[in-house]
């Protein structure tokens, strides 16, 4: 069971791509859909019918790439303010590089710092979603800016506050994902050097 596990999440490439891109992607799309920018009415009525498979797969299309599009600013957002650690930013390409081929020869040693990144980059999309789906809500939806009266507005504040506190939590996530990145890296090298561990047989399945 442990053995399964471990080789899903090591070759973490598409739970990095749901967890990380589609479901953020999908988070803003259905925040617009519930404000009523994309037709909300005409969405009732799509869900109440036959499914309609061009749609759907439309639909996973498009969130995908807006969770793309919410990753990548939130990156720069998190440059922006500081978040990254001053040694990550000094990450030479040479340190780059040994960083990935030892990822490649003990696969299950990254496992953590993979699963961390994943999370972090889910945590950043969501973030961008939090601000960005109430923002264009709030500026294109039927009731005045500050009509707080409205319950669904008071919502979006609600959710655009939150993004901005996520703003905030995000810091220490990317700094302990550094910090992570960093360790890892210094634990391979230690494997590597005693020799204890043996690489990860990649023709053997793994049995070396």
């Amino acid at each position: 069971m442990w053995n399964f596990l471990s080789s899903v999440v090591s070759g973490f490439l598409l739970l990095r791509d749901f967890f990380g891109y589609l479901i953020p992607g999908m988070f803003l799309t259905g925040l617009l859909l519930y404000a009523g920018p994309l037709g909300m009415p005409d969405w009732y009525t799509l869900m109440a019918g036959p499914v309609n498979w061009v749609v759907v797969v439309g639909f996973v299309v498009a969130s995908y790439i807006a969770g793309h599009v919410l990753a990548a600013v939130g990156y720069q957002v998190n440059n922006a303010v500081g978040c990254f650690s001053k040694r990550d930013k000094k990450m030479s390409t040479a340190q780059k590089t040994l960083f990935l081929y030892y990822q490649y020869l003990y696969p299950s040693l990254f496992i953590e710092h993979d699963r961390r990144d994943t999370i972090h980059t889910l945590r950043l999309g969501v973030t961008m979603a939090l601000i960005t789906g109430p923002t264009i809500a709030l500026i294109t939806g039927p009731w005045p800016l500050l009509a707080m009266q409205s319950p669904r507005c008071l919502i979006f504040v609600i959710l655009f506050a939150a993004g901005l506190f996520m703003i905030y939590n995000s810091a220490d996530g990317q700094k302990n994902l550094d910090n992570i990145k960093w360790e890892t890296l210094n634990a391979a090298k230690r494997m590597d050097k005693t020799k204890k561990v043996k690489p990860y047989d990649w023709n053997g399945a793994g049995k070396s």
